[in-house]
Parts: structure tokens; sequence; C-alpha cells
């Protein structure tokens, strides 16, 4: 008759979202599962359809990774209050990874307005995803040297006060190399800003490929850099830092009035027990005031001798 609707079947309607919906009974066994839920989750509704909740296959967890499954469960809190809820959640993947889910929880009712069910529909948080993946890149930005790449003074106090922590609590030991470019402004007098840069870039990834993966390479200011290492044996650090004194030698830069090449100043300072950052880092930029002093081109160790600069190797910026 003219007016009235066709029959529809609710299942078909369902089936059709394009959020996840899935129906359970007043025991929070799962009735109905549909393929939007699948495609988001990765279970099929096999799997899925006659399991609980609780069974822990979704293990929903909030942001700080609490389990939501118990008695913090939203669809089991609209299932006692009756009223709908709107939750943002992490859900288990059946690939293992967590996935961020904008979830709604309503409860479903007989005749007589029991509540015997819930159903819960879920879809991507993309916004969400979106909002973390802009704030990690951010966070990364602030802690890298926008030049070079390296990381930047906020990082190194970060990570110098992290190791100060740790040495404090289980003794591991970590040193502090302070490198300095020798006579680097004649450099962007002679060639200008742009090559000085040109050669930092160079000179920064020269640094970070010498180091270890667990180094942490940082752009102190200007032309010096830092670097902090486990390494705390005062014959160790000498080698390394005489071989990255070497190696920011042999760095290359090409302008049209020939190849730059720069020498480094270094000093080490071993971290001791009880020192605050700031100390270390004092002891380590003195060394390297020794060094700097003693002809530049070389490496002081705090408390230890200065290692000569190679034979034949003038300080300084040169062109060839």
């Amino acid at each position: 008759m003219p007016g009235e609707h066709p029959w529809v079947d609710p299942e078909s309607v369902l089936a059709s979202m394009s959020d996840a919906v899935y129906v359970v009974d007043g025991d929070r066994h799962i009735t109905y599962w549909n393929d939007a839920a699948t495609r988001l989750t990765g279970y099929r509704a096999e799997e899925i359809v006659g399991t609980a909740c609780p069974d822990g296959l979704l293990s929903h967890v909030d942001g700080d990774g609490r389990h939501l499954c118990g008695d913090r469960c939203p669809l089991q809190e609209t299932m006692l209050d009756g009223q709908r809820r709107e939750v943002r959640v992490f859900l288990h993947h059946r690939d293992g990874h967590l996935a961020p889910v904008h979830v709604t929880a309503a409860p479903l009712r007989d005749e007589d307005g029991r509540i015997v069910g819930a159903v819960e529909t879920f879809r991507d948080d993309a916004d969400f995803r979106s909002a973390r993946r802009r704030a990690a890149r951010l966070e990364r930005l602030i802690r890298l040297d926008p030049l070079t790449g390296l990381s930047n003074r906020r990082d190194l106090d970060e990570c110098l006060a992290e190791r100060v922590a740790r040495q404090a609590a289980d003794g591991t030991a970590f040193s502090v190399l302070m490198i300095d470019l020798d006579r680097f402004k004649g450099v962007n007098d002679r060639y200008g800003h742009e090559t000085g840069d040109r050669a930092l870039v160079a000179i920064a990834e020269t640094l970070l490929g010498a180091v270890r993966s667990d180094d942490l390479v940082a752009r102190y200011g200007g032309e010096e850099f830092t670097v902090v290492t486990e390494v705390a044996d005062a014959d160790e650090l000498e080698a390394l830092a005489d071989r990255l004194r070497a190696l920011v030698h042999e760095a290359r830069i090409d302008t049209a009035a020939g190849t730059i090449s720069v020498t480094a100043s270094i000093g080490v300072a071993i971290a001791q027990p009880g020192q605050t950052p700031a100390e270390v880092l004092a002891r380590a930029d003195r060394a390297l005031l020794a060094a700097k002093a003693a002809g530049r081109d070389r490496t002081t160790v705090a408390g230890g001798r200065v290692t000569p600069r190679c034979a034949g190797r003038d300080a300084g910026p040169r062109a060839r």
C-alpha cells in the first residue's frame, strides 16, 4: 500500500554499515559480528561469535595500557546503568598490534524495557591516530638540530639526566666527548655561511656514522658537537676521540676555490658518581680548552694527557 515501507532485514542493515558493529547478550556473549568489524580487527565472525567479551580476544585497553574487559568495561557499565557511552580505546588486532578506535556502547532492551544485552559500534579513530602522529613528529623535531639532524641541546640534556640517574641506580658508567672544529670561523669568513653549513652537515654525518648505535651525537652549538657514550676506559676513549678527529679531517667539502677540510679538538670526561650533568659537561669543556691551548687538533682526557696531533697535519681549515 502507498506510504508503507518495505520490510528490511536488520542484519542486512548492520552488515552494510561502514562502522564495525557487534552485539552481546546479557552475559556479554557476542551474538553478532559484521563485516566491518572483521576488516577493522582481522577477526572473522566465525572466530568471534559465541565468545564472551571477558575472553579477551579484543582485550580493549585505555590510553595508559590498562585493560578494560573486567570491571571497567564500557559495554558492561552501559548494561548496568542503561547509559549510552562514547570512549576512545585501543583494541588488539588479530596480527598483534593495538589499533585506536572510537567506541559507542548502547543498551538493548526487550519489550518490557529490561536490558538484555548491548550493541557496540566502533570505527578507526583516524583523528586520534593523526594527532598522535603529528605529536610524535613534533616531539622528534623539537629534539633535533634543524641543520644537521643531530640531537639538539634539549635532547642532550635529557640524555645526560637519564645517564646520571642510571649511573646512580646501577653503576652504569658513561663519558662525554666535547668536539670543537678548529678555526671554523675562517671557513665561514672565506667561503661563506652556506659552505660552512655544508661542512657542518658533512661532519655531523661523519660523526654519526663513526660511533656506536647506542651513543648519542648532539650539536652543542655553532661548530661544537657532543658525544655521549658508555665507553668509560680512558685508553679506549682516547682511541675513539683520535679516530673521530681523523675522520673529521677526512671529510671533504668541494668549492669553486678548492676542497676544504678541517681539524677538530676534543675534550673527554668520564662521568664520576654523584656528578650532575652540568658538572660532567664542564669537565669535558675544560679538557677541550686544554686541547685548544696545546695547539688544537688534539685530544685531552680530563685528568689525563694531551694526545698530540698527527704529524704533518695542519690545525684548522684549509683548501686543497
